[in-house]
């Protein structure tokens, strides 16, 4: 084993180094420690400004501020699709004529929407085939002019030259159409064409058609013995002895000619017009007969014209048939029917079920009263009442609509029919020694009042 033997003065001059050296490493430390706290406190700066700037925007912005930031303000739904959630009356029903523009209408505008989405040009030959692939009927430029009048403005017509023509040549012009899209704000254009589009655009044309009847129907009742004054906007039917289907058409609307097109109404403007092309012989030839279909339309004309004699008979009939009732008599019974029909005419849909509803109680009071006296029990539930009510009844009623009509019986009859709720469920019970036709004459004058 080796023994170290240290001088005094060798450890003295250690101790020295390793305390200059533990010196040296204070100094280095201090350094750092003072260094990471001036880059601490300049850290700190630095966030503090930058909340400084971004607590104003998220605090109190300014009026230009939410202009810039925030996306323009949308109106409420309510306001948007007003005209989606506004129908017509459904007992307001249309020409057939009118039906059938109503359907070559919507087959038009599914075959724009679809061209527009495609950024494809919708021409008249294209727009033909397609409608008429659809509707199953023949589509002409007249149904577009009458779709032009019942709406004007649904699209936007021009005559373009040298476009492809679709199953022909490319020369000549094309009669085309656009859809005009519009914005409801701002009434800016629209790229897309929506199926929202579609279905307002649906509704507004068969508004407009309905509109057209109405103008029929104001001048019909005008020209009544006793005329008749209903405002259009309440009016849910139309008058019993109106004609519905003898609504004249719609008067087609002019669409854009090319700017060359010669236009020949008569026989003799294609004589003028083609003089020097024919022999002598040929021209004398079509003078004679277009002079010949001349008369006759003259001849038909004064035909048409003569006025029609009245028939003696059935006024006669009349005036026997009133002969000897009081004229006062006559006034009151026709002010009468005035006043029904105008309140038939003015009828909501909502009343007019009511009026159904009042009018099946009879019938349901008597298969109830029948059930409780075969059950031959004091009270009977609900849900027993109104299946029977559904099954007995002449023709086709649920259980949502018997228990309708239940309640309304409840509702209308109380001192014969009573509800009763307890812990077990609902129960009816009924008075059966009340006289049951005191009940039908009672149903009647409310049937008769809400008439």
């Amino acid at each position: 084993m080796k023994h170290f033997y240290v001088n005094k003065e060798m450890v003295l001059k250690l101790d020295a180094v390793g305390f200059r050296e533990k010196l040296a490493g204070c100094g280095q430390l201090s350094e750092l420690k003072a260094r990471l706290a001036e880059f601490g406190k300049a850290a700190k700066a630095t966030r503090e400004r930058q909340t400084k700037k971004l607590i104003p925007k998220l605090t109190s912005p300014t009026k230009n501020e939410i202009i810039d930031i925030e996306s323009p303000k949308k109106a409420p739904a309510y306001e948007r699709f007003h005209s989606l959630a506004s129908p017509v009356p459904p007992s307001l029903t249309l020409p057939y004529h009118y039906k059938v523009l109503d359907e070559m209408f919507r087959g038009v505008d599914t075959v724009v929407s679809m061209l527009h989405q495609r950024s494809e040009l919708c021409t008249f030959t294209k727009l033909k085939a397609a409608v008429e692939l659809m509707v199953r009927r023949t589509f002409d430029v007249k149904n577009l002019g009458r779709i032009k009048a019942v709406y004007p403005t649904a699209y936007k017509f021009r005559q373009e030259k040298g476009l492809p023509r679709f199953g022909g040549k490319n020369s000549g012009y094309q009669l085309t159409l656009e859809a005009i899209l519009e914005h409801p704000q701002n009434g800016t254009k629209k790229e897309n064409f929506t199926a929202a589009d579609l279905l307002e655009r649906k509704n507004v044309f068969h508004r407009n058609l309905i509109d057209i009847v109405k103008k029929h129907h104001k001048e019909f009742l005008a020209k009544l013995d006793r005329p008749l004054k209903v405002p259009d906007d309440k009016i849910t039917r139309w008058h019993p002895k109106f004609q519905l289907d003898e609504v004249p058409a719609v008067e087609p609307s002019s669409l854009p000619l090319p700017p060359d097109v010669t236009t020949f109404t008569t026989a003799r403007d294609v004589l003028d017009q083609a003089k020097n092309k024919f022999t002598p012989r040929v021209q004398r030839a079509l003078e004679i007969v277009s002079a010949l279909s001349t008369s006759k339309d003259n001849i038909a004309e004064k035909t048409e014209t003569r006025p029609a004699t009245p028939s003696k008979t059935s006024n006669s009939s009349k005036k026997i048939a009133l002969e000897g009732v009081p004229q006062s008599l006559l006034e009151r019974i026709r002010a009468k029917e005035e006043k029904k029909l105008e309140h038939e005419m003015t009828r909501t849909p909502a009343q007019a079920k009511h009026i159904d509803t009042i009018n099946r109680l009879p019938e349901l009071v008597r298969i109830l009263r029948t059930f409780f006296v075969t059950q031959k029990k004091v009270a009977i539930p609900v849900d027993d009442a109104v299946e029977k009510l559904s099954d007995s009844y002449k023709t086709a009623l649920g259980k949502a609509e018997s228990e309708r009509h239940l309640k309304l019986m409840v509702e209308l009859l109380p001192e014969w029919i009573q509800l009763v709720t307890v812990k077990k469920g609902s129960f009816i019970k009924i008075n059966k020694n009340h006289d049951v036709q005191q009940i039908y004459a009672k149903l009647q004058k409310l049937l008769k009042q809400a008439s």
